[in-house]
């Protein structure tokens, strides 16, 4: 899907940018108290545990240190400093965190560590020899472990993922090398689990206990097939994690383990043809999302992500089941005129509602009279609405002109949204049994506002009553639609 610019309201990278937060705020209020509640939680002018670093060796000149400290999906700087040393003080409220150190000379990062923190005094010292970096601990405290663990973490994670792959893959379940890929996941699952238990005495309270806690790795029960996998993976993915653990909140794994989870559900509801099992999926978000209620800065922040991610993807039922069930219910939507403009459009554009009229010029007639959409009543219609310049169409287009054609009954009506006219003109050649219309102002033209258009290609097919029959975003909901 090629999407319209400036139609991802709630960014992935800032979860601050988007749709106003609980009891009706606007966006700019939305986003002045998500701020202070940062500054609050991350005002480096009060007393607390200190952060000394130190670069030795050959750095060079111009070097700048940053540390950050991540809260919800979201990093947040704590300070930063010019030269070889960097010394601030943290909040007395940041009890735990994993806090991301950074390096950087003439704008680039050269050097990254993540350092975890408990309540006490971090000092550390980088020296760099050549191409190379050493790490010299005044005080590991904590670090030192936590270096180690998602060295080993990381290194076994790979190795089951590509065993995982090779048993998802074989479906010959007698062979004897499929016995032995079964064998080494459960002596790979055998040894993780005796280190992470391991590790874990002493450090039941600590960071480091809620860290490896949170950040095990969570190891699927695969089947013969990649289906049966993925049927059993989601229902235990809390079985240890807890999203709204304050470690977790400060700390890279809160995005890392909703990315995870969104993996293994999105497997799970996936049914082979490019689209997905909606209710599967819509009941899994709302089993994390209710995880999230405690914290409505949290929940509000994750609810717009996910908003952003399926709307980006022209999953349209999942991004309105959010809108309606979520986003509306942490705001009052009369406050918020993008919000209320998607609600009213989900209402107008639903399944059996009239579609919107559209008048064009007829092609192919000397006196070009004006026609309309309606004027096809009594037939089928695919509205497709697309572009010269967009790269999916050129993809996509050709299938679907393949598909329909030879459809007895059913009209296709091609919308460019293309300014350009030169342009639009000579790719529609390409699709030469279509109806074309060009629709000359684009995104903000009146048909693509009528039908809510925010990416190319979508299709929208208009039944015999010129009443909504579906929308489509890809072939194989097409198919679906025009059988």
């Amino acid at each position: 899907m090629t999407t319209r610019p400036g139609a991802r309201w709630a960014r992935w990278e800032n979860p601050h940018i988007g749709p106003p937060c609980p009891g009706g705020k606007t966006n700019n209020q939305m986003k002045k108290n998500t701020y202070i509640i940062v500054f609050l939680l991350l005002s480096v002018n009060i007393s607390g545990q200190q952060v000394k670093i130190r670069l030795q060796g050959e750095w060079g000149e111009g070097i700048e240190m940053l540390l950050n400290v991540n809260y919800g999906i979201g990093a947040y700087p704590l300070c930063k400093d010019r030269g070889p040393i960097l010394h601030c003080t943290l909040p007395d409220s940041l009890e735990m965190a994993v806090l991301g150190l950074g390096i950087f000379k003439g704008g680039e990062k050269v050097f990254e560590r993540k350092l975890l923190y408990s309540g006490t005094d971090l000092a550390l010292s980088l020296k760099a020899e050549g191409q190379g970096i050493e790490d010299i601990w005044q005080k590991p405290g904590l670090n030192k472990e936590y270096g180690a663990f998602k060295r080993y973490r990381d290194s076994i994670g790979q190795r089951m993922k590509v065993l995982t792959g090779l048993y998802t893959v074989l479906l010959d379940t007698v062979s004897g090398f499929h016995t032995k890929v079964r064998d080494a996941l459960d002596l790979q699952k055998t040894s993780y689990t005796a280190y992470t238990s391991g590790l874990m005495k002493g450090h039941t309270k600590d960071a480091f206990g809620s860290y490896v806690k949170n950040a095990a790795l969570y190891f699927p029960r695969p089947g013969t097939a990649q289906g049966e996998m993925a049927e059993e993976t989601p229902g235990h993915f809390f079985e240890v994690y807890e999203p709204l653990d304050p470690l977790v909140l400060h700390s890279p794994l809160y995005k890392s383990k909703l990315e995870e989870y969104l993996r293994l559900i999105e497997t799970s509801a996936s049914m082979g043809d490019g689209t997905y099992d909606n209710e599967k999926l819509i009941s899994a978000l709302d089993k994390y999302l209710t995880l999230l209620t405690a914290n409505e800065n949290i929940l509000d922040q994750t609810t717009q992500a996910l908003w952003d991610k399926y709307h980006h993807q022209s999953m349209d039922i999942v991004a309105q089941h959010l809108d309606e069930n979520w986003i509306a219910a942490q705001c009052r939507s009369g406050d918020n005129a993008l919000l209320q403009e998607r609600l009213m459009a989900y209402k107008r554009l639903a399944d059996g509602m009239p579609a919107p009229d559209i008048t064009f010029e007829a092609p192919g007639t000397e006196a070009r009279p004006l026609s309309s959409l309606w004027a096809y009543e009594g037939q089928e219609v695919v509205l497709v609405f697309w572009a010269s310049w967009c790269p999916h169409c050129e993809e996509m287009l050709p299938k679907a002109e393949s598909y329909l054609d030879g459809k007895k009954g059913v009209q296709v009506i091609a919308i460019g949204l293309d300014e350009d006219e030169q342009a639009w003109g000579d790719a529609k050649k390409n699709y030469g049994e279509w109806m074309h219309i060009r629709a000359a102002e684009g995104w903000e033209s009146p048909e693509a506002r009528d039908y809510a258009i925010y990416a190319t290609p979508t299709f929208y097919v208009i039944d015999e009553k010129s009443e909504i029959l579906g929308k489509a975003n890809n072939l194989a909901e097409l198919k679906k639609l025009v059988p």
